[in-house]
């Protein structure tokens, strides 16, 4: 296999072994336009604020997954699954006191929330086909105070 695509058995293993971690850790490859990236996430974000937790779990992929780094700060230890439990978790991160900023994340339209001015997590959404299928945020200190303005 090596010879066939002019690599060393050994980086053909590396290979291998990334995409088997890509494969198995669900990371979805998606190419939505940003305009439908944006009116989602503004969506969601205006559900959340609201309270709206209908209107949230209608925003979220059956198979949605949120993930969080939290290091050394409260975090969800383990991926929240499906559309009402990350609907009922993302409401009670919109319910603390503090300010909520749309952010380039990625790329892509992400949001920062502040509590007491300070910054407290950046949030990053994946779309697909009009839904979001995966929330990721980062809270732990050491990545946020790489964050510019943070």
């Amino acid at each position: 296999m090596a010879d066939a695509v002019g690599r060393t058995p050994e980086a053909v293993r590396q290979l291998a072994r990334r995409a088997r971690q890509h494969v198995a850790a669900g990371t979805p490859q998606v190419a939505v336009d940003a305009g439908t990236h944006d009116r989602v996430v503004g969506a969601f974000l205006g559900a959340a604020a609201g309270g709206d937790l209908a209107g949230l779990v209608r925003l979220l992929d059956p198979s949605v997954v949120f993930t969080s780094d939290g290091g050394v700060v409260n975090a969800a230890r383990r991926p929240v699954l499906g559309p009402d439990n990350v609907a009922r978790f993302m409401a009670g991160i919109a319910r603390k006191d503090g300010g909520v900023e749309l952010v380039e994340v990625n790329g892509r339209t992400g949001v920062a929330f502040r509590v007491a001015g300070r910054l407290h997590s950046i949030v990053s959404f994946t779309v697909d086909g009009g839904q979001i299928t995966r929330i990721d945020i980062v809270l732990a200190p050491d990545q946020l105070s790489a964050v510019p303005g943070h």
